[in-house]
């Protein structure tokens, strides 16, 4: 009789890893959908007239140099106490900006070369 007790034991045992094994398969799988699902969908790339990003640059005359660099947009500037950068934050595709020593750099959402092809279009 103590075989058959210890047969049912191991019987037990097996069915529990079993179970355990299936509930950590389909928690991940649903773990997996779930961080699949919250990917963001790229927003529509919002690029204003050209003549916002100048006007906030100061005008074309104070623009010496520009070149994009990955997602940011690096301009030499004649004089940066005439920009004003913050205009292009809500409805240019720009992200944020660093203002240093006469250079301007734009850092972009979604499209760098976009955004900058629209306001350099003869570069």
């Amino acid at each position: 009789m103590g075989s058959f007790a210890g047969n049912k034991n191991i019987l037990w045992l097996i069915v529990a890893v079993a179970v355990v094994v299936v509930l950590i398969a389909s928690c991940t799988m649903v773990l997996i959908k779930l961080k699949k699902g919250k990917k963001k969908k790229k927003e529509p790339l919002v690029l204003a007239d050209r003549s916002v990003y100048i006007e906030a640059l100061g005008g074309e005359n104070n623009i010496l140099e520009s070149k994009v660099v990955g997602s940011r947009i690096v301009i030499s500037l004649m004089d940066d106490s005439i920009i004003a950068p913050e205009k292009l934050l809500q409805d240019a595709g720009v992200a944020s900006y660093i203002k240093m020593n006469k250079k301007l750099t734009l850092v972009v959402k979604d499209n760098a070369q976009e955004v900058y092809e629209r306001i350099f279009p003869n570069q």
